[in-house]
């Protein structure tokens, strides 16, 4: 299965607020803040960050991306959207008072893939295959949550060391999103020709094929189980004040 990559708008307002912090924060000691444009793996995005101590600094980050593109499973080509939406807020620990880091935290996640699928042509749908001609009109309709709610986030990196008071900030970070099982919902509309029986069938309302549909959800689900873990690589440039 070929995955394509996009964003969906999210909790804008938190994120605003927790950058708000940290730039209040920042007000009180220069060099304690960082601003920095993030490019990663959860797409484009915003962070801030506050020194707390020698050790110990703390992050928040909002991160966004729309992508449209095509994909192909079972048969189905689908016109499909990728929206991945995350804020989050991250502790770093410096164990020796440097660039390095270990971070932990978590990210509240709006992940998911969307398509829809239609046009003539064979379908393989479950168990079964459906042949669609032009009077059929059959459409499926894809959704699958690669990851909904609050999620934890462990990783490395290296960054602004808590000794540098101001200029250039360069960051790298590795790290692991824990997403949860993804879910996937299909619904299909119109009818088609079981190639089984050579009867049309109604998708709407045959409970039979209806089966067929619950298992091409879990067909899905087996495609993209391996998204429970995101990896996360992200770059950052800013600037310490």
């Amino acid at each position: 299965m070929s995955l394509p990559h996009s964003m969906r708008r999210f909790g804008t307002l938190p994120a605003v607020a927790a950058l708000g912090l940290c730039l209040s924060a920042g007000t009180a000691t220069a060099g304690n803040l960082g601003i920095a444009g993030k490019i990663s793996s959860l797409g484009y995005g915003l962070e801030a960050d506050y020194v707390l101590s020698d050790r110990f600094s703390v992050r928040g980050q909002i991160n966004q991306y729309d992508y449209d593109d095509t994909f192909e499973e079972d048969g189905i080509d689908y016109d499909g959207t990728l929206d991945l939406s995350t804020f989050g807020v991250l502790l770093d620990w410096h164990p020796f008072g440097g660039g390095f880091r270990v971070s932990a935290g978590g990210f509240s996640v709006d992940n998911e893939l969307s398509g829809v699928g239609s046009g003539v042509g064979t379908y393989d749908i479950g168990d079964s295959t459906y042949t669609v001609d032009e009077s059929d009109n059959l459409k499926v309709n894809a959704l699958i949550e690669l990851g909904d709610g609050f999620k934890p986030y462990l990783g490395l990196g290296w960054g602004h060391s808590p000794a540098n008071k101001g200029g250039l900030l360069l960051s790298f970070d590795v790290g692991i999103l824990f997403q949860g099982s993804p879910s996937a919902a299909l619904d299909v509309t119109g009818t088609a020709t079981d190639e089984g029986t050579g009867l049309t069938v109604d998708f709407s309302t045959d409970p039979t094929v209806q089966e067929e549909v619950r298992k091409e959800e879990q067909n899905l689900e087996d495609e993209v189980k391996d998204f429970d873990l995101y990896p996360v690589i992200s770059f950052g440039v800013g600037w310490r004040f």
